[in-house]
């Protein structure tokens, strides 16, 4: 038994090898490519806060569905076009009033579905809860301090590995 889960161990400590370095050192170029789409996001958010912008200085007010759909529905079709935007004017989700604080009046909220999650735009900041900095995207903050904290931890699982195929254990004992 005791053999068996040594070998366990091992198995584990070597998966954990590969998967974990595979995950932190192999993801830089989706990162990258992560990035790259928040700034296409980014810039139409930037397009679709214009817009607002405009409407609220010609009609005092902001636009209401209808008229939105109306702008974004003439917009380009492409990735991350305004024609995929929302404008939210009230009943704000409540991450974005954790994440940019309360609204004030006239305040708004373009969002964007991911796919799995939205993104938002806050007009009362000019912010959005998009990441450019690539260093978030790493548990550690890099992409070698998570390796290495994944070779510790696989040397650790070794070491157990090791010392429960060498230990005398009776309750473990074959």
């Amino acid at each position: 038994m005791r053999k068996a889960l040594s070998s366990f161990v091992g198995l584990g400590a070597v998966l954990w090898l590969l998967l974990g370095l595979g995950f932190s050192l192999g993801s830089g170029a989706i990162i990258e490519s992560t990035i790259e789409d928040n700034r296409a996001i980014e810039a139409s958010f930037q397009k679709t806060a214009a817009f607002v912008e405009q409407f609220r200085r010609d009609h005092s007010r902001l636009p209401n569905d209808d008229e939105f759909k109306d702008w974004s529905g003439r917009q380009p079709f492409a990735n991350y076009s305004p024609i995929y935007m929302e404008l939210l004017t009230d009943k704000f989700p409540e991450g974005v009033v954790e994440n940019f604080g309360a609204p004030p009046t006239l305040g708004y909220v373009v969002s964007y579905w991911r796919g799995e999650w939205n993104e938002y735009y806050a007009s009362w900041t000019e912010k959005s809860s998009l990441i450019f900095d690539a260093s978030e995207y790493y548990v550690l903050g890099s992409p070698a301090i998570d390796a290495a904290t994944v070779i510790a931890i696989f040397a650790m699982l070794c070491f157990a590995a090791v010392k429960l195929w060498s230990a005398t254990i009776p309750s473990l004992d074959d």
